[in-house]
């Protein structure tokens, strides 16, 4: 399967099992950009009254993983799990690493990086979006794919634009 019919198989998120329950299931999406950018905020906001150093690096760190987590991980009908402060009182540090490692393959497998994507799974992606703009899931690309295929719409190159 080329990386291209990968990233159209995809969904975004993962159903796991939290540990220790029987039934105890969810979903882990990725975190778009969006949900990095709005994690920042809400961690500088936590922070802007904290002199920051290398004494709390780890302390910042760990509030926007917990930032992004609360935004990724939804019951399986799709509605938050938790309260940033919930979720602090809540997770084990053991369970905070597997959610991280978890959401890190997630984000690997759904958001491949560009420089491993062929010509030709980039091209098709194109006449894809070409096609069906409505159809063609973008939201599964990474940012780096983004940023190309943007490039390419404003400005193809030479060989492909059309002389009239």
């Amino acid at each position: 399967m080329s990386l291209y019919e990968k990233i159209k198989s995809l969904k975004p998120y993962r159903r796991l099992k939290w540990p220790g329950t029987e039934d105890g299931y969810f979903k882990l999406y990725i975190a778009h950009q969006q949900v990095i950018n709005k994690a920042a905020l809400e961690t500088e906001k936590v922070f802007k009254d904290v002199s920051f150093g290398l004494h709390n690096m780890e302390a910042y760190k760990l509030e926007k993983l917990f930032q992004i987590l609360v935004r990724v991980i939804k019951t399986d009908d799709d509605k938050d799990i938790a309260h940033v402060s919930d979720m602090r009182k809540l997770i084990t540090p053991e369970i905070l690493m597997w959610l991280e490692d978890e959401h890190e393959a997630l984000q690997d497998e759904y958001a491949p990086i560009i420089d491993e994507m062929s010509q030709s799974d980039f091209d098709k992606l194109v006449e894809d979006l070409k096609k069906k703009p409505e159809e063609t899931l973008l939201d599964n690309c990474s940012l780096a794919t983004l940023r190309r295929v943007c490039l390419f719409l404003v400005s193809p190159p030479p060989s492909l634009t059309v002389e009239t």
